[in-house]
């Protein structure tokens, strides 16, 4: 059965780190899944985007049309929103995957939280002190 239609969208807190990344889709309990490298190194910034990305696809998969994307990444959020450019190409190829992706919502929101307001941030963080 088709979910209805809500007047707000869903709020996906999103974070990653260089081994790690994370998500928490609503009011579901966080996701943590390992960082795929392909055997290269993943910056800080490439993570905040695979975490956006694998959040995304995730809201996709259920059904879930409208979303707001909060993270506290201020050059993700700043990129995805145009404010700042993307000069790394593997930031920029990033980007355009998340923007691509976004498109097929009918709503999709990018905004920057402090830390301490996003929850995946803080489970890795806590994970990461063996928490």
């Amino acid at each position: 059965m088709p979910r209805p239609k809500s007047l707000s969208p869903t709020k996906i807190y999103t974070d990653g780190s260089h081994q790690e990344i994370c998500y928490v889709l609503g009011s579901q309990s966080p996701v943590r899944q390992p960082v795929k490298t392909n055997g290269c190194a993943v910056t800080g910034n490439e993570a905040e985007y695979r975490a956006c990305l694998v959040a995304l696809q995730a809201a996709k998969n259920q059904g879930i049309r409208r979303v707001e994307i909060l993270s506290d990444s201020q050059v993700m959020i700043r990129q995805l929103n145009g404010e700042y450019a993307a000069r790394s190409p593997r930031l920029n190829d990033l980007r355009i995957l998340v923007l691509s992706l976004a498109s097929e919502f009918d709503e999709v929101r990018f905004t920057w939280v402090r830390r301490e307001q996003n929850p995946a941030g803080r489970e890795l963080e806590r994970k990461s002190k063996g928490g």
